[in-house]
């Protein structure tokens, strides 16, 4: 995901592929690849943001 986006309507655009997977049945996926971009991208606070948007809801 954050390999190509660099803005936060491109972060917006990665949640809301993240909450179809939920949608899906793949809730765990979408909490573990959360969990991964935090940990891995932490001064992204845009990203980080939105991320926490997802589990939030």
């Amino acid at each position: 995901m954050t390999s190509l986006a660099s803005n936060r309507d491109s972060y917006c655009e990665g949640v809301g592929l993240l909450l179809k997977l939920i949608n899906y049945g793949g809730k765990s996926e979408a909490y573990k690849i959360v969990a991964e971009q935090k940990a891995r991208i932490p001064r992204w606070p845009a990203l980080i943001d939105e991320l926490s948007k997802l589990e939030d809801s």
